[in-house]
């Protein structure tokens, strides 16, 4: 049975497939029938959940922690959550009323943008992007509006010519790594202080920053707590991708709607996955710490000189774990140059195209150093070609 013909709702029709996940599928396909094959695509952590956390999903599963609990989440898990906001970024939330579990930061970001976005309302998105943030948009009745990551210094002038109703900010942010300085969030601030325009901070990558770089939260200046909503989670930190626990911080009126919303979708958020999460945030920062610095390595000893070696022109990691590179010379067909990628060299990468940035390739050294390099010299063989 195909349901052909039959009357189907026109929203999914408006918005794509996300690349990053097909691409991910294909390379995992290729592995599949070829084990040989390396993928450097999907954005996911390739260490093993802290010890806290897995000693916390047995327990809770053991102890019978496996019923529905609020819909924003267990006191326990949105206290740690506050307490963990605080320590890292020095703003306070009342965990009660300005803090919300969900499930990824995935429903977050679109619970956000459903309580905040009206039909027709444009949503302003940094370019590179994040590939879900405009198909969100649209979903929500949206319209998404782009502006280079070098042109957001003259927000003043993009504001005047448009309907923009929200802002998406993602520092450091995926798939260049960059991470928006303070002097410029600043200046962000000051035009939006006055202005009754949302501002959706996603904030994933946090702790991972390398360097003399600094992560600071737009909320934290002046008149822009209540206007920001935060979004953060377990995934990228805690290396935590499957237990589904993202978080929202922001003002009551906000998380109130986003909760109302949640009701009506799935109830809660999974009760072992907020246990798990609980343990990590009180327990594990020395190992998020750990991590931090297993990616800078990779990325000071394995990717910045294969970069060296061949020229290239890219993005600079400043955080998160992505090398997001111009292709150069006569590749220049994004889509095309990952597909022969994978079939010629059993190298999976992800097309910039997803991110609104064609003629650019992303690499994830969310890796093993072993694939790395030799996913690297097996690029570097395509290169030459």
């Amino acid at each position: 049975m195909t349901g052909q013909g039959m009357p189907r709702a026109d929203r999914i029709a408006k918005i794509k497939e996300s690349v990053t996940m097909a691409f991910d599928k294909k390379a995992k396909d290729m592995k599949a029938r070829f084990p040989e094959t390396i993928i450097l695509a999907a954005g996911e952590p390739d260490f093993a959940p802290p010890l806290s956390a897995i000693l916390a999903t047995a327990s809770a599963a053991q102890t019978g922690q496996t019923k529905y609990t609020l819909v924003k989440g267990n006191k326990n898990l949105l206290d740690a959550i506050a307490v963990w906001v605080e320590k890292t970024r020095g703003l306070k939330y009342d965990p009660l009323t300005q803090v919300m579990a969900t499930v990824g930061g995935k429903e977050a970001l679109y619970l956000g943008l459903l309580s905040t976005v009206n039909e027709g309302d444009e949503v302003l998105i940094v370019s590179p992007y994040w590939t879900s943030y405009p198909e969100m948009v649209i979903l929500c009745g949206g319209i998404p509006h782009f502006v280079d990551y070098k042109d957001l210094i003259n927000l003043k002038s993009i504001l005047e010519n448009s309907n923009i109703k929200a802002l998406i900010l993602n520092s450091p942010g995926n798939p260049s790594g960059m991470v928006i300085p303070p002097k410029v969030l600043g200046l962000i601030a000051a035009e939006l202080k006055n202005k009754k325009i949302w501002v959706i901070s996603d904030e994933i990558y946090s702790q991972i920053i390398y360097g003399n770089n600094v992560h600071k939260s737009i909320a934290s200046f002046p008149g822009m707590a209540d206007k920001t909503l935060i979004v953060d989670g377990a995934s990228k930190a805690f290396a935590m991708t499957g237990y589904r626990l993202g978080y929202a911080l922001g003002p009551r009126e906000l998380i109130a709607d986003m909760a109302k919303g949640k009701s009506q979708i799935n109830s809660c958020t999974c009760s072992i996955s907020q246990a798990a999460v609980l343990a990590a945030l009180q327990e594990s920062a020395a190992e998020v710490e750990k991590m931090r610095l297993a990616y800078e390595k990779r990325l000071n000893t394995i990717i910045l000189p294969f970069v060296k070696e061949f020229k290239l022109e890219y993005l600079e990691p400043q955080g998160a774990f992505y090398l997001f590179f111009k292709i150069p010379g006569a590749h220049q067909d994004c889509l095309r140059f990952c597909e022969e990628l994978l079939e010629k060299e059993k190298l999976g990468l992800v097309p910039g195209l997803a991110f609104g940035y064609p003629g650019w390739v992303r690499i994830s050294f969310a890796a093993s150093d072993k694939d790395l390099i030799e996913g690297l010299k097996r690029l570097g063989r395509f290169l030459k070609k």
